[in-house]
């Protein structure tokens, strides 16, 4: 008998787009890949964009929960790449705490832990902001250069960049994550 089938629901990072997770498939087809979009990104541009990871992850849960029929699924397993590391724990402690262990995995990817406070980039100017993607990589230099693709990128990046700057983790509601063995958060380079 076959097993239950999962659901790995990823979340993007900063300025990223659910199209990141396009690509992702398992030969098997025990698992499903569910990429969710931010509000005001890819698919959902037209959607205002967040100011506060409370509000990113409510509309993400909200999302599961209605579109992906999350409450029906067995076996559901959270990915995030940087930002998206900090809206999958988020959103798997606000889980912990509804349903008292709806997560089977935690996967994060290119993040500290959210007890490490990183140093914030300064996205109120331009130019810095530009430096400053350049800098960490990622971004084509050529494309930091179009001003076409900077009047669409640059509102995003910087309104996901000031979700991470006022986002504040709670210490006591979410010590299961921390210390699963599955998500080395200790061990994670800032």
């Amino acid at each position: 008998m076959k097993g239950l089938k999962k659901t790995l629901f990823c979340f993007p990072y900063a300025g990223g787009s659910a199209s990141f997770y396009r690509e992702w498939k398992f030969d098997d087809d025990v698992m499903e890949v569910v990429p969710l979009e931010y509000p005001g990104h890819g698919s959902k541009y037209s959607e205002p964009l967040c100011e506060h990871m409370t509000d990113l992850t409510d509309l993400l849960l909200n999302e599961m929960e209605t579109k992906h029929q999350m409450n029906s699924l067995e076996n559901i397993s959270l990915f995030g790449h940087s930002m998206g590391a900090i809206v999958a724990y988020e959103i798997a402690a606000k889980l912990e705490e509804r349903d008292d262990n709806k997560v089977e995995h935690l996967f994060i990817s290119s993040k500290s832990s959210p007890k490490y406070k990183v140093d914030q980039i300064d996205c109120s100017n331009t130019k810095h902001l530009k430096q400053s993607l350049e800098k960490i990589g990622g971004t084509n230099k050529e494309l930091l250069e179009t001003e076409d693709f900077m009047n669409i990128f640059l509102p995003i990046i910087q309104s996901d960049l000031n979700v991470l700057a006022n986002y504040h983790h709670e210490k006591n509601a979410r010590k299961r994550w921390e210390t699963k063995p599955f998500c080395y958060w200790d061990r994670m380079i800032p």
